[in-house]
């Protein structure tokens, strides 16, 4: 999954092209990089981590909502959420969590 989702034009295939070039070397000779599948399984894992949060926020959803009344619709993936979580304006799904300050350290070059 992690791997077609780096083919296709989404976030996940973006932050696979931003993370190509710090997590894995280039090699001349063969004109790539080496280390491909450390960027794979770190996408791999952010997958799961979202997966699981869906779920959870889901499975609390549902134990507070009263027998013999529908349910609420399940929460999906949202691209746009994504999209906005990774330039920075992040909301965590647990209830009652304070939003934290991200910051952005200067770079050394």
């Amino acid at each position: 999954m992690a791997v077609r989702a780096t083919t296709l034009d989404c976030e996940w295939a973006r932050i696979y092209r931003r993370l190509l070039p710090r997590m894995a070397t280039y090699d001349d000779r063969i004109k790539d990089y080496r280390g491909k599948k450390k960027v794979i399984g770190r996408i791999a894992g952010q997958m799961a981590s979202m997966i699981f949060a869906l779920l959870k926020t889901d499975q609390e959803t549902l134990s507070r909502v009263p027998s013999g009344e529908n349910p609420p619709p399940p929460m999906l993936y949202d691209p746009e959420i994504h999209r906005r979580h990774q330039e920075g304006s992040y909301r965590s799904l647990k209830p009652g969590t304070q939003p934290r300050k991200i910051l952005q350290l200067p770079n050394k070059s």
